[in-house]
């Protein structure tokens, strides 16, 4: 996976040895020189791996219409990680996978889940119904500024862990 602390650590690595970080990318993903690595699955948003204080998504802030949704927190470790890679090889294959519904999307109104005693008495973690069309859309968003970055999208997933 391509975690924003994974990013964050390659692109400092590059900043701090730009020959050992050339090495260490050339045996991760040159299908001839290193081991080729063709497919990463990328969190949309913040995962458990986040080099950032808090965890994030793409649209923190209330915006039914998404108009306040962004990548521009990953255009800083990312996004050029994403790039190196993809410069050594370019058929390398990314999966979008959410860890959270934005939080004003989801019923507990937070990025984490739900503890098994508020589960026993009776709280929720689920993307509310009303935010479907929405939740879709945001999807749709992070496919589309990605691509705009130069980053094709091959696929995505509706959660990271379903059953949390």
């Amino acid at each position: 996976a391509m975690t924003d602390s994974s990013a964050w650590v390659l692109m400092h690595l590059k900043q701090q040895n730009p020959q050992l970080f050339s090495y260490v990318m050339k045996k991760l993903f040159s299908p001839t020189e290193g081991a080729g690595l063709s497919f990463l699955r990328l969190p949309m948003g913040a995962s458990d791996y986040t080099a950032s204080a808090t965890y994030y998504t793409y649209c923190d802030e209330r915006s039914p219409d998404l108009g306040r949704f962004s990548i521009a927190h990953d255009k800083e470790c990312i996004i050029p990680a994403l790039k190196e890679a993809l410069g050594l090889n370019p058929e390398i294959r990314i999966l979008g996978s959410p860890w959270s519904a934005p939080a004003w999307m989801k019923t507990n109104g937070k990025l984490v889940g739900i503890s098994a005693a508020d589960k026993a008495a009776g709280a929720t973690c689920k993307l509310r119904s009303d935010c479907f069309e929405t939740y879709a859309d945001y999807f749709v968003k992070f496919i589309e500024q990605y691509r705009a970055e130069g980053i094709e999208i091959w696929g995505v997933t509706l959660q990271n862990e379903p059953s949390v």
